[in-house]
């Protein structure tokens, strides 16, 4: 099994190394505009939108056209492997993935998590992009976002990958979010799985100090 894992993994790797499928951070940090206006009126700090390389796309010839750009990296953090914009007009669709961005392959926030999530032994599971900045302006910095309800088995292969035991899942309290925490419930032949349920709808909207008093 432990064989079958880091060969899995090890495949991983190699796609992504032999795609380089887009630029590399620094290139792509070059190319940000910034402020990200939206989400600093929603309490999220210009430091730590940076720290995720959020920015503004104001080219009319972009896919990403009026939207909030989530850039998403290996798992390394050196090259771009698609990008989620969320959108800043009404729009049928809020968020909108990349063209050709496998969002299945991958945890959003993985390569910035890594090391804390070795250190704490405890790796934390939410929804989404904004979840996952959230806790990161909290001081809280263990956490990956799934890109929505569904685990994919590659996504649980990079859960195994960081060799903890003990998984948290902090979901929206609706019914996306229960489905989340339903899916989740096949992690525990793996791990040690606790779902914390918040006391508001979005994990996102939540403050600064309702995260961290969270009983993680």
């Amino acid at each position: 099994r432990i064989d079958y894992i880091s060969d899995a993994f090890n495949d991983l790797l190699l796609r992504d190394s032999v795609k380089k499928m887009g630029p590399s951070r620094e290139e792509v940090r070059q190319k940000l505009i910034r402020p990200a206006d939206f989400y600093i009126q929603r309490g999220f700090s210009q430091q730590i939108l940076d720290e995720f390389d959020v920015g503004v796309c104001n080219d009319p010839s972009k896919e990403m056209y009026e939207r909030v750009v989530f850039p998403v990296y290996d798992v390394n953090g050196k090259f771009l492997v698609g990008c989620v914009g969320r959108t800043l007009v009404n729009a049928a669709h809020k968020w909108k993935n990349q063209k050709g961005f496998k969002k299945s392959e991958h945890l959003y926030g993985y390569w910035l998590a890594f090391q804390a999530i070795c250190q704490s032994g405890t790796l934390i599971l939410v929804e989404g992009q904004g979840d996952v900045i959230r806790f990161h302006q909290a001081g809280i910095r263990n956490v990956v976002g799934i890109f929505g309800s569904k685990l994919s088995d590659t996504q649980e292969l990079l859960l195994q990958k960081t060799g903890v035991m003990d998984v948290v899942t902090v979901f929206d309290r609706d019914e996306a979010g229960d489905k989340c925490r339903e899916d989740c419930n096949r992690l525990s032949r793996l791990f040690n799985v606790r779902h914390v349920v918040p006391l508001v709808d979005d994990v996102g909207e939540m403050s600064i100090e309702e995260v961290q008093g969270l009983k993680l």
